[in-house]
């Protein structure tokens, strides 16, 4: 009788690197919002919700003299529409003026700039809800986009999708571990998943992503404190950190084994 071939096991599979399909061609200048977030400041008779925006371009880097359009829902359904020009640092300040406590909802209507098209599937957040109370302080902080990763993230953990976890990573981590090290390390990562859960973002801005005594500094990251929840034993937060790579998507770090030489 002849001897059955075997079945490859996951942990054998090969999945080549994606093909870059816009290598050696020039990107297309894209214009998102890469950071919004809102506070309030209450004084007499009056108060305002103070939106920090920060708009990005292609690579991406800060896009200057760009006009942003935000519509603002009042709490009585009239509705309202801020527009402001960034800085030289793509900053930009709206400013809207409330005289009663419910809730407001904030939406980036549109994004103009020179030389760029607008991709609002780009956008760190498209709306958010600010609650406005008697306190002051940080009330609402753009994440849809960093929520959304981390469930498309916990369907790949579970589902064994090994090419999406590749696809996705943040090329920092393949110039320290190498293709080949960061897929063996996947393959162990899904046969022992764990649900991650969004809870907030900290911050954006450079991060120094230190690992395995090498120390590389990572521009345009995202600080997320998630719960970590493994199928047995207690939950955890965690500080992770997500990066704008340079077409404006999101990549994630990892810890793959043994760095390259």
């Amino acid at each position: 009788t002849s001897t059955p071939t075997p079945t490859p096991t996951p942990a054998s599979v090969i999945i080549p690197p994606t093909p870059d399909p816009n290598a050696g061609v020039d990107k297309e200048p894209k214009v998102f919002v890469g950071d919004i977030a809102a506070y309030v400041e209450h004084g007499v008779g009056q108060s305002e919700i103070i939106i920090d925006a920060l708009v990005l371009g292609a690579d991406p880097v800060p896009v200057p003299e760009a006009n942003l359009n935000v519509s603002i829902a009042n709490p009585d359904g009239s509705v309202g529409t801020l527009s402001v020009t960034t800085d030289q640092a793509g900053s930009a300040d709206l400013v809207h003026t409330i005289f009663t406590y419910g809730q407001y909802v904030m939406s980036v209507e549109s994004v103009q700039a020179e030389g760029y098209t607008y991709d609002p599937t780009l956008n760190i957040a498209n709306s958010m809800i600010v609650d406005v109370g008697p306190a002051e302080g940080l009330v609402a902080v753009g994440s849809e986009r960093i929520e959304t990763f981390f469930v498309t993230y916990d369907s790949a953990i579970f589902s064994g999708d090994l090419k999406w976890l590749l696809d996705s990573l943040h090329p920092a981590v393949f110039d320290l571990y190498g293709y080949d090290a960061c897929q063996t390390y996947l393959n162990q990562v899904i046969d022992n998943p764990v649900a991650t859960e969004t809870e907030i973002v900290t911050a954006f801005g450079p991060w120094n992503w230190e690992m395995d005594g090498r120390s590389n500094l990572i521009e345009n990251t995202y600080t997320v404190i998630v719960t970590r929840s493994p199928s047995s034993g207690a939950s955890e937060q965690k500080e992770v950190h997500l990066a704008l790579r340079d077409d404006g998507s999101l990549g994630w770090f990892t810890d793959c084994g043994e760095p390259l030489p």
